[in-house]
C-alpha cells in the first residue's frame, strides 16, 4: 500500500511540473528533450537501470531505461510474452524524422515474496544529433509529430505512463535571411521581366 502512495505522490509530482501521466499509473517514465541536453525520471519501478545521452554533433541523443514493476492491468502479458509499442517523431507537419521512442514489455514470474513484479520493462528513446542526423525509423512504428509539449504515448498497459518531450526545429537566422533575399530576387526579376514588356 505504501509503495502505491509514493507512486501516487511521483505522478502528481510529474503531473505538477508539466509532464502528463495516466490516471491510474503505476509506473511513470518522463523524458525531456527540449534541448540538447536529454534528461529523464523514472518513479514507482524497481531495479531501474538507466541511460542518458545528450546529443552532440554526429551523436544521437538518447535516454534508456530498464525495469520491472507490478502491474494489475488484465492486459498485461502472461510470462515470455510481450508487448511492443514502436514510435517514429516527425517535425511538425513534416516528413522530417526527429525522435524515435520503442516501448517493450515482456511478462514473467515474480522470483519470490520480496519480489511480486510481473513485468519486465525497456524504453528506448533516440534524438536527432545537434547537427540534426536523424535517427533511424523503427519498424511497424505509429507516426507522431512532436509539440514541444510533453505528449503521453500509448504504452500498452494502463498502468505505465510513459511521456516525452521533444523539442520543436526552429529555422535558423541564416536560413531565414536566405529565404528573405531569396525572395526579394525573385520579385526583383518579375519587376525587371514586367518594365521590360
Amino acid at each position: 500500500m505504501r509503495f502505491r502512495q509514493l507512486s501516487l505522490i511521483s505522478a502528481i509530482a510529474g503531473i505538477a511540473l508539466g509532464a502528463p501521466a495516466a490516471a491510474n499509473a503505476t509506473a511513470v517514465i518522463t523524458i525531456d528533450d527540449l534541448t540538447d541536453i536529454i534528461g529523464g525520471t523514472a518513479s514507482g519501478v524497481s531495479n531501474l537501470s538507466q541511460q542518458l545521452t545528450n546529443e552532440a554533433p554526429g551523436v544521437l541523443g538518447g535516454a534508456d531505461f530498464a525495469f520491472e514493476y507490478f502491474s494489475d492491468d488484465p492486459n498485461a502479458p502472461a510470462p515470455g510474452a510481450q508487448i511492443l509499442r514502436n514510435y517514429n517523431i516527425f517535425e511538425p507537419n513534416s516528413d522530417l524524422l526527429s525522435d524515435t521512442l520503442s516501448i517493450s514489455i515482456v511478462g514473467h514470474t515474480p522470483t519470490g515474496p520480496d519480489d511480486n513484479n510481473n513485468v519486465s520493462v525497456d524504453i528506448h528513446f533516440r534524438s536527432d544529433s545537434s547537427d540534426e542526423i536523424p535517427p533511424v525509423a523503427l519498424a511497424d512504428a505509429t507516426a507522431l509529430f512532436e509539440t514541444g509539449d510533453y505528449q503521453l504515448v500509448d504504452s500498452g498497459l494502463s498502468d505505465l505512463s510513459v511521456s516525452f518531450r521533444s523539442d520543436v526545429e526552429t529555422p535558423e537566422p541564416l536560413t531565414i535571411s536566405l529565404l528573405g533575399a531569396g525572395l526579394f530576387g525573385m520579385a526583383g526579376a518579375r519587376l525587371r521581366k514586367r518594365a521590360k514588356t
